[in-house]
């Protein structure tokens, strides 16, 4: 990309292309046929991408720049224009028919670049793109017939960014993926580029809430925190413990928009917060089998807890202090209870103290 400028310069100028005749045409009524006509001419334009990508890559006469130019197609495969989300939203069922046509050229492409040039895309990094380039055109797809059948809401919506908790893991496959294919276990290509569909994932579930007028709320990218959180290294602590806290954070005081009782009788309340701290329960748990660290265990037990005491900071403060309550006849009340307590404790912490020494290598 530094040595030849170009190819970097015709993409911004594909984007930017397709954005205002895409603006133009979405302000005229009946101008389905035109977005079409629009998205053959971007469709041809990617094949003109890939097959120089490739070709430059396999001869070896510029396999720097062949690289830049599938990178730069990979933005395309992904639906950087947006243009199978503004037909979806011209007519569904045109745009349902426009995307799935879209993704099998994308397979088709991907089959292409896996074929041409096996080195570059192992089989599972090609499997994980094409999974998320399917979910990409299909969020759009069901937002649009949710909406003709008038069951999309902000609600359903914020079901639909839970899909993102699963981002950070494909991004971290593409990586390794992207390793290995080096073979010596550096990366092949830029560490942004692993990023892009995850990018693009959350771009689009965002142009979904704009396109259907319904506000944006920091409780939709809970799950996404929730899944860096999950993929954090084991020397990466701070990441293993803020993320979660800074999920739980944006997920508070949006319940009366976002929330809904379960089905069945007496069924609770489903509240951001709550299902937050539920979900974030599962990631330090899973982080604590994963790393062996016992310390999380206890934040796991206790997202846990108080995902199950309330649905609210209110709700969750009156649970606490009816259990604190229900617990304050059992405390002692006189030194020689404590005293007890006190011995009990010696006894449990020497036992833990023995394990621990056993449990190590003797010298």
């Amino acid at each position: 990309m530094k040595t030849n400028p170009f190819y970097a310069l015709s993409a911004s100028a594909m984007l930017l292309g397709c954005w205002l005749l895409s603006e133009a045409l979405h302000l005229q009524a009946g101008q389905l046929g035109g977005l079409l006509l629009l998205m053959t001419v971007l469709q041809l334009y990617e094949g003109l991408l890939v097959g120089l990508g490739t070709f430059l890559v396999r001869t070896g006469r510029a396999p720097r720049d062949g690289m830049t130019v599938l990178l730069l197609e990979s933005l395309f495969l992904l639906d950087a224009p947006l243009l199978a989300a503004e037909c979806v939203t011209a007519d569904a069922r045109v745009g349902t028919a426009v995307a799935v046509a879209v993704f099998a050229l994308a397979a088709v492409k991907l089959a292409w670049v896996r074929r041409t040039v096996p080195g570059l895309v192992s089989t599972r990094a090609a499997f994980t793109l094409a999974a998320q380039t399917a979910f990409i055109l299909a969020v759009p797809v069901a937002a649009a017939h949710l909406a003709w059948a008038r069951l999309f809401s902000p609600r359903t919506l914020w079901l639909f960014w839970w899909a993102t908790l699963a981002l950070p893991l494909a991004q971290r496959r593409l990586r390794e993926e992207d390793r290995g294919q080096a073979g010596d276990g550096s990366s092949s290509a830029p560490a942004a580029w692993t990023w892009a569909p995850a990018a693009m994932a959350l771009l689009h579930l965002w142009a979904v809430g704009y396109i259907h007028s319904i506000p944006f709320q920091t409780a939709f990218l809970a799950p996404f925190l929730l899944g860096l959180a999950a993929t954090a290294g084991r020397e990466q602590r701070t990441r293993k413990v803020a993320l979660p806290g800074l999920a739980a954070l944006v997920s508070l005081g949006q319940g009366a928009s976002l929330g809904f009782t379960l089905p069945g009788p007496g069924g609770p309340f489903l509240s951001p917060l709550r299902l937050t701290l539920l979900a974030a329960g599962i990631a330090w748990a899973y982080l604590a089998w994963r790393d062996r660290e016992r310390w999380l265990v206890v934040l796991a037990a206790g997202s846990g807890v108080a995902g199950l005491l309330g649905s609210s900071v209110s709700s969750l403060s009156g649970s606490l202090g009816r259990l604190l309550r229900f617990l304050d006849p059992l405390l002692p009340r006189e030194a020689f209870g404590w005293g007890v307590l006190t011995v009990i404790a010696a006894f449990v912490m020497l036992a833990a103290g023995a394990r621990r020494s056993l449990e190590g290598e003797p010298r």
